[in-house]
């Protein structure tokens, strides 16, 4: 009857259920450790062998390869039987010992167990968590991955759109010869501003007359639109005193060209402060007088200089729109008088002319196209990149600097992207041989599970054994 009752065992109390059951002892380490010597210096001397080689392979030796390999050895040691049939082959002794060591008190089944208890509770889950990892560094690369991309492609579109700003390509040759290159051609825009100007004497006699209206006790001043309407770019000089100078001596360039184009680390000025500032203080009265935008001291020797040659030299070499304080005066007299008309055109929508000056929405509407369409050629951020070019020190430098950045930025994002996804890649290998190795690991264990089985079996007279809880992989 008892034959047939089964016999349930679990792995992680294997061992355990071996000393109860007084099938192994509880001192069976030390004796394990012995045998385990012996089997390092025996397995030193054994030949090479395919077999023996894949026997061991991702498990540690124990009791029952020792008795595979005996049954190899007993082919490739044949021809070492001496006369009795003995074999006289020290490799045969010493794993026949090691065999007979094995089995006294049952070290082999306490061993196979500890083994199998440990492929269970420490080698796999080990190995599950190092693959766990390698799944984890294949995300993160990606993710880095992802974000190095998306940052290279940000840079790039910024660069692009700076390099269109600037009137650049992504040609050969220097960015600095190729920025000064684009901005001497400031100089043709500068004409074509005071030829568009013209359009603007329309609006500009219309602020004249509803001021003489409405405001008689004030004049407008905005004669420097006039002015270059009438006389085009001239220079400051001949703007001052009303002749041509017979020599213009210019400034010298704010830049070398010839200079080697580095990254200036440092804060970059892109010198706009000053140039903002004075566009922000729009004139809010209307003066009598012309303001050339210089201070009151620069004309007390008018006269004086006029007995002498008439030689433009410093800011007066200047044009009106090369010098920056007549440049901005004339970019805020446009300002005051788009203001103007942004006035007039609300108050026309809202209730209709209420005045003796009658003009059209749509006539009004073309005043402050002609006046935005000249703004805009001076205030567009490739004008003014090109104003700084010429007038501000180290402006053109920072430029270029700028430039290297976002190139060395695309660089450096592109350069992580692919390490990040190499390590992705590494990361995934990886993870495939532990996944092997786990496999080879639950194999073996199953084998050595099976070995303990069928020995238990044995003793209790062929009783079936069932081993539960043992060495498992999943794969996903």
């Amino acid at each position: 009857m008892e034959q047939n009752i089964a016999i349930s065992i679990h792995v992680p109390k294997l061992l355990e259920w071996l000393i109860s059951r007084r099938h192994c002892k509880n001192e069976w380490q030390p004796e394990a450790v012995k045998i385990r010597a012996k089997i390092n210096a025996a397995i030193q001397d054994m030949p090479a062998n395919e077999t023996i080689a894949s026997l061991l392979s991702g498990t540690y030796i124990n009791y029952f390869h020792c008795l595979k390999i005996i049954e190899i050895l007993e082919t490739t040691e044949a021809d070492s039987k001496n006369i009795f049939g003995s074999y006289t082959s020290k490799r045969m002794k010493d794993w026949k010992e090691i065999v007979s060591l094995y089995k006294k008190n049952n070290v082999y089944l306490a061993e196979a167990a500890e083994l199998t208890i440990n492929i269970v509770k420490y080698e796999l889950p080990n190995l599950k968590k190092l693959i766990s990892k390698q799944q984890q560094l294949q995300n993160d690369a990606k993710k880095k991955e992802t974000e190095a991309l998306k940052a290279a492609n940000t840079a790039r579109n910024e660069l692009n759109s700076f390099l269109k700003e600037l009137g650049l390509d992504k040609g050969e040759g220097s960015y600095k010869k190729r920025l000064v290159a684009n901005a001497l051609q400031l100089h043709a825009t500068h004409e074509k501003v005071a030829s568009e100007t013209k359009l603007v004497l329309s609006a500009l006699e219309h602020y004249i007359n509803f001021t003489a209206l409405s405001l008689p006790q004030h004049t407008v001043n905005l004669n420097l639109i006039k002015y270059i309407a009438e006389k085009g770019n001239t220079t400051v000089y001949e703007l001052i005193h009303g002749e041509v100078p017979t020599q213009i001596i210019t400034p010298p360039p704010v830049f070398t060209e010839d200079e080697p184009e580095e990254t200036n680390e440092d804060t970059i000025d892109w010198g706009f402060d000053e140039v903002n500032a004075s566009l922000e203080a729009q004139p809010s009265t209307i003066d009598d007088a012309i303001d050339l935008g210089f201070e009151d001291g620069t004309t007390d020797n008018i006269q004086e200089e006029k007995l002498h040659n008439k030689v433009a030299s410093g800011d007066k070499a200047l044009t009106v729109f090369e010098n920056s304080q007549t440049r901005t005066n004339f970019i805020n007299q446009l300002l005051e008088l788009n203001s103007f008309l942004k006035m007039r055109l609300f108050d026309a929508r809202k209730e209709g002319p209420n005045d003796d000056l009658v003009e059209s929405v749509a006539g009004l509407e073309d005043m402050s196209k002609s006046i935005v369409s000249v703004t805009g050629l001076l205030l567009s951020k490739t004008s003014q990149h090109f104003y700084n070019i010429l007038f501000l020190p180290n402006y053109l430098d920072n430029l270029v600097a700028k430039i290297n950045e976002k190139a060395d930025a695309i660089e450096r994002w592109t350069a992580v992207a692919a390490l990040s996804k190499e390590r992705q890649a590494e990361a995934a290998v990886e993870a495939v041989e532990l996944s092997k190795k786990a496999q080879v690991i639950v194999r073996k264990g199953r084998e050595l599970q099976e070995e303990i089985r069928k020995d238990i079996a044995e003793r209790y007279n062929g009783r079936t054994v069932t081993l539960m809880g043992g060495p498992t992989f999943d794969r996903h």
